[in-house]
């Protein structure tokens, strides 16, 4: 059993695939070992450091994160109100 309820478990962090996509309530975002780590949901996602600006913004808010194969532009982000998208599994 984890005591610390706070804190993210590194088993639970997951890395989007190519075109797979979370929604849901961005809780919070950290850094942790040069990587931003984002609470959507129940999921923790990794994501590049340089992405902080891009995300912080919508905490407290329903959003869909998107990976993409762009090179451009790797991560998609949008808020959202739709409530029949379901959350990616972890």
């Amino acid at each position: 059993m984890n005591e610390m309820n706070h804190s993210i478990e590194p088993t639970k962090i997951h890395i989007l695939e190519p075109y797979e996509e979370v929604v849901g309530e961005l809780n919070g975002i950290s850094l942790s070992e040069g990587s931003l780590i984002a609470q959507v949901g129940r999921i923790s996602i990794v994501l590049p450091p340089n992405m902080d600006s891009q995300v912080r913004p919508h905490v407290g808010h329903k959003i869909s994160i998107l990976r993409t194969d762009l090179p451009e532009r790797e991560f998609l982000v949008r808020t959202t109100t739709c409530d029949t998208v379901s959350e990616a599994k972890s």
